[in-house]
């Protein structure tokens, strides 16, 4: 089956896509139809979006927050998404029957989406810096603006909503009672792999820079074969053969990049076509 190149290395973000999009539209086109509802109330409160607009932003969100799984793998990525929206759903159910006649939160995965949010703040740097009015804003400023976009869309409901997600991802950043060596049991793990993991998790053979033109690039494709058979003996020396033309990137910046969760070959060529900016190489391989 064709392979969606967006989604390397990102199978649960995918699968929530997927999950979401899907539930979404068949809810709506339910209602619309006057037929009872499709899914349990416990999966609707947690996938299906009210709107199209809410499911565009939404939708949207998740797959720029893939970054984030990539970087910590599917497993933790899994675990964190699963935890995040247990405990945004619980401060939902708790502030909604406290009394204080909280209105009821929407549909929908905020406490995922804005649980990201808490994670994307401090995890991933900002790549490219801008000058708008005067200001001085990084790339992550459109993301936000998207948040605040779903944030303000049902008025009270969605700010409960997403100040809970907020609050389970400080949750797990801060690591309360241990929080991030949670799981998924091993048994779930090798069934999600053998399942559904099967169908997204395939990544295709192809390279995320290898789309890209131009002198630079294709010098860069003439010396990717030696540069990624010899980096791991330049180690020792501190840095990394390049191709031809080419600046050697810093072995440090390549494992920071590789920790990361992108292929070794795939950052030695990035940090060689920014100039060994590390910034730049990590907006250049998100966007890729």
């Amino acid at each position: 089956m064709p392979t969606m190149t967006g989604f390397r290395h990102a199978p649960v973000s995918k699968g929530i896509i997927f999950a979401t999009a899907g539930a979404s539209i068949l809810s709506q086109a339910a209602r619309a139809s006057r037929r009872t509802q499709l899914f349990p109330a416990a999966l609707t409160n947690a996938l299906v979006f009210r709107s199209p607009a809410e499911l565009l932003f939404g939708t949207l969100l998740i797959y720029c927050f893939r970054v984030l799984e990539r970087e910590s793998g599917p497993n933790k990525y899994g675990a964190f998404a699963a935890i995040s929206t247990s405990l945004a759903a619980a401060m939902q159910f708790a502030a909604q029957h406290s009394g204080l006649g909280l209105p009821p939160c929407p549909s929908g995965p905020y406490g995922l989406i804005f649980a990201c949010f808490a994670q994307y703040y401090f995890q991933v740097p900002a790549s490219n810096k801008m000058l708008v009015l005067g200001w001085r804003l990084s790339d992550k400023m459109f993301l936000y603006l998207m948040g605040l976009q779903l944030l303000l869309s049902g008025g009270w409901a969605s700010l409960l909503a997403g100040a809970t997600g907020l609050v389970a991802g400080l949750i797990y950043h801060l690591n309360l009672l241990g929080i991030k060596r949670l799981r998924f049991p091993a048994f779930v793990r090798r069934l999600f792999a053998n399942t559904v993991g099967a169908l997204l998790g395939s990544d295709g053979p192809s390279s995320p820079l290898t789309s890209n033109t131009g002198p630079r690039v294709a010098a860069a494709r003439r010396g990717r074969h030696a540069t990624a058979t010899t980096a791991a003996a330049a180690g020792s020396a501190g840095s990394v053969p390049s191709g031809p033309h080419l600046p050697a990137p810093s072995r440090e910046a390549v494992e920071q990049l590789v920790s990361m969760g992108f292929g070794e070959a795939d950052s030695i060529r990035a940090l060689q076509l920014t100039n060994n900016d590390l910034q730049q190489a990590i907006g250049l391989l998100l966007n890729s």
